[in-house]
């Protein structure tokens, strides 16, 4: 991380804004109470009729009925023309913003200002917190940005906040401003303005500045504003991003009466004071460098021309686009080189991915630097296929396939079955005939995700992995018949296409048929799994080979497992101070999955944790009536509380996205949170940090948990639930015990099944003649997946002693804990052969 350093500043004076002319969007978290008509603000900021949003993961599903009702600005007056709708994905609302988080400050709801500085957006380490809103023509023509943010942390850095102007609501912006880092921050019931005002600039840098609660951006111009903030990644790993709310304020005064107004003015490195005297051509004309009929920057338009169009008096090329702002006349129409009829403040025009310098408007293409494309035209040819598409795929903009015909929309280059049009259509690559290098024609890959033939795979001609089991689409041949791992027989659009419940890439890996339902592999090993069954004081088994045994904390207690059977055992929480920590770490996985069984019988407290890896991936309950699944990099993924009852809980996680499931159905989805990231923490059960580094005890029981490093499917999942499965076959209720046993004279071999071994755990076989003596005369390990071993050794060197005994006992094993070293042992039996 960048260590901030502290800049001496003198603030600006704060100018008292007429109250009805501004916009207010403040964030409340499901425990706050909005604040009706009350003022709330900054000093020479504060206003009334604050609009309240209410926070979920991303967009505004929460407030459909604050937009159906309108929102108002300060003075309480309709937005419904200012703001206007923002188109985004299939929704439209006058506000979108996003966040990978939300949660609350301590500063609490004792007054308006303390509710609007306490729930907050979040980043929590994706960089995500943003709001959009877009201003219509005519409005708001310069204003200023007040950004308030306050988060749950009393020290360390905050977080960059910064102003951005958007074209596409979901994509990066441009950024219009200097990135504010604020070092450091709290509320307790002073608002502390962090640094000067910032106005917009061509130029953004990272600023570090004193610690803060609110800064101020003024001058701003652009009709589509985006407030961001970024936490633990962008830029420079900088804190965590909490955004309270915002204010959109219209800037107002003029004191030299010059048509500019004094923000407008001082943001742009004009005298605010100079209505065009000084420096003007002749007594009178004003038209001195700071007036309205100045020009600076030698553009050709004057202060008051560039105020009206958003443009850079200082600059003659406010979009950067090589074209000077007097010959963007923004008509739409192009004449000629002094009139190009494109946008001044657009440096794409047309949004056709080429920049306007760069579209010459001759008809005839050159190179890249001068297409000779229409500048205002997003196709210029008609032949359907984007200029910048055309010109990036090394295609004439100009031709629409009269003259060479693999420039238009039905030429096909790479002959791949897929003309240009399809390709741009589709994403794919017109001078590559297998985009995604899967082994398959983009052609015949259809995207329908059903196979009717080898040239229509219904696969995804941009993904080589369409179904994500880890086979390429082009190995899997769907004829029903595995011939090898380059002819698999599967369906590209089937993770198991045998319905066995292992995906066919692990099959195939495993050395099984991925096309016979009768050939599977064994059930994947975990690499944690705690039965609870031994009933441990101070720690329970894991049976998994990883040998992580669980550390009882806060005395907790065993009760009746979820079976009720005799011998089944559950770990009883108090919700107070009892957990199972490990010595597990899930840092850096792929895929993952967690399971168990959780008896819901309690009222529980928010972010009360169930299992997981703090900052890694963390479950529980994040309120009394939601359990949630997290990870840094796809966020949040709610469902609701099932009635109380035992339930079976799994969270499963791979590059396909993550899924919630309830006694083995599917209960929620999301996005991709793979893979997962980094901590310091070890993955607990029940408390001692799973949301947070420390707390978040569960008040009720949890049974036979369980953690992988793959993904298992719905199908395993399910079988888990119903009890077909267990995660490991762990010693069942009884004591050693030889089974069936055989004597081969000829071969002089003994066969002895012994029965209720624990998979992985040590053994010794021993012998005796009188009973009186024993002596060992092999080691083993309990077999994989199942109660039972099966022995095979050599007899005795004189089988004719009138009886040999044998017995099996556990072996103890001592190994290292940061408790010290304990021992593991076991009951032992025996059988005379």
């Amino acid at each position: 991380m960048k260590s901030p350093f502290l800049v001496a500043v003198a603030l600006s004076a704060i100018v008292s804004l007429s109250p009805a002319a501004s916009i207010g969007i403040n964030f409340l978290d499901s425990q706050d109470v909005s604040f009706a008509a009350a003022e709330a603000g900054a000093p020479g900021f504060a206003q009334q009729n604050w609009n309240h949003m209410l926070t979920d993961w991303s967009g505004n599903a929460e407030n459909d009925a604050l937009f159906a009702a309108g929102l108002v600005d300060s003075g309480g007056g309709s937005l419904a023309s200012v703001l206007q709708n923002i188109v985004y994905n299939a929704g439209a609302d006058p506000v979108h913003y996003d966040a990978n988080n939300t949660w609350r400050s301590p500063a609490g709801n004792g007054n308006a200002n303390a509710t609007l500085m306490n729930g907050y957006l979040d980043d929590g380490g994706n960089d995500q917190p943003y709001v959009n809103v877009s201003l219509a023509p005519g409005v708001y023509q310069s204003y200023t940005v007040v950004v308030y943010f306050n988060g749950d942390g009393q020290n360390g850095a905050v977080g960059r906040y910064w102003l951005e102007e958007w074209t596409d609501p979901l994509l990066e912006g441009v950024v219009i401003t200097d990135r504010i880092g604020i070092s450091s921050n709290s509320f307790g019931g002073t608002f502390v303005q962090a640094g000067a005002t910032f106005g917009q600039t061509n130029t953004p840098a990272n600023v570090d500045v004193p610690s803060g609660n609110f800064v101020v951006f003024q001058g701003i111009t652009v009709r589509n504003l985006r407030v961001r903030s970024s936490g633990n990644g962008d830029p420079e790993d900088f804190g965590r991003g909490p955004l309270n709310a915002i204010q959109i304020i219209e800037d107002t005064g003029d004191a030299d009466g010059d048509g500019l107004p004094d923000i407008w003015e001082s943001a742009n490195m004009l005298d605010p004071n100079d209505d065009g005297t000084t420096g003007e051509t002749s007594p009178g004309a004003k038209d001195g460098p700071n007036g309205a009929l100045g020009n600076p920057d030698g553009d050709g338009l004057t202060n008051l021309v560039e105020f009206q169009r958003g443009t850079n008096p200082q600059s003659s090329d406010t979009d950067g686009d090589t074209l000077e702002d007097g010959v963007e006349s923004g008509s739409g129409t192009f004449v000629d080189a002094a009139d190009t009829g494109t946008s001044p403040t657009n440096g794409d025009s047309d949004g056709d991915g080429l920049g306007d310098g760069v579209e010459t408007g001759t008809g005839t293409f050159v190179s890249a630097g001068n297409t000779g494309s229409d500048p205002n035209a997003n196709d210029s040819d008609g032949d359907g296929l984007p200029d910048g598409w055309e010109v990036a795929n090394l295609f004439d903009p100009n031709d629409d396939g009269t003259t060479v015909a693999d420039n238009g929309g039905d030429g096909n280059p790479d002959s791949d079955a897929s003309p240009n049009s399809q390709e741009f259509a589709r994403g794919t690559n017109p001078r590559d005939g297998d985009s995604d290098d899967d082994g398959l024609l983009d052609g015949h890959e259809n995207g329908g995700g059903v196979w009717a033939s080898p040239t229509e795979t219904g696969t995804d001609p941009l993904d080589p992995d369409s179904d994500g089991d880890s086979l390429l689409d082009g190995v899997e041949t769907n004829t029903g018949m595995f011939v090898d791992a380059a002819n698999t027989g599967t369906n590209p659009n089937l993770r198991d296409t045998d319905d066995d419940g292992f995906f066919d890439g692990d099959e195939v890996a495993a050395g099984t048929d991925p096309t016979d339902p009768g050939d599977s592999p064994a059930f994947p090993v975990p690499i944690g799994y705690w039965s609870f069954d031994d009933q441990g004081a101070a720690s329970t088994l894991d049976h998994s080979p990883a040998g992580n045994d669980a550390m009882i904390t806060g005395g907790a207690a065993y009760t009746v497992g979820h079976t009720g059977a005799a011998g089944d055992f559950a770990l009883n929480l108090d919700g107070v101070d009892d957990s199972a920590t490990t010595l597990l770490v899930l840092n850096g996985l792929g895929e993952f999955t967690m399971a168990g069984w959780v008896q819901f019988a309690n009222t529980q407290a928010a972010r009360t944790g169930l299992f997981g890896q703090n900052d890694v991936v963390e479950f529980g309950l994040i309120d009394a009536t939601n359990m949630q699944l997290w990870t840094p990099a796809g966020g949040a993924i709610d469902v609701a509380l099932p009635p109380a009852a035992w339930r079976h809980i799994a969270v499963v996680g791979d590059s396909s996205g993550r899924t919630i499931y309830v006694d083995g159905v599917q209960a929620g989805q999301g996005v991709v949170g793979t893979p997962l990231g980094t901590s310091a923490f070890f993955f607990n059960m029940g408390g001692s940090g799973v949301f947070d580094n420390v707390g978040n005890f569960f008040l009720g029981q949890l049974d036979d948990v369980a953690v992988w490093n793959t993904a298992l499917s719905g199908k395993l999942v399910a079988s888990l639930a119903s009890g077909e499965r267990s995660p490991i076959a762990t010693t069942p209720r009884g004591d050693l015990a030889l089974g069936a046993f055989s004597y081969d004279p000829a071969t002089n071999t003994v066969r002895i099944t012994v029965e209720n071994t624990t998979p992985g755990a040590n053994y010794g076989l021993d012998e005796s003649v009188g009973l009186d003596a024993w002596t060992e005369i092999q080691d083993f390990v309990g077999a994989p997946g199942t109660f039972t071993t099966v022995l095979e050794f050599s007899g005795p060197d004189n089988p004719r002693l009138p009886a040999i005994h044998y017995r099996v006992r556990a072996v103890e094993s001592f190994y290292l804990r940061a408790a010290g070293l304990r021992r593991r042992g076991g009951g032992l039996g025996n059988r005379r052969v």
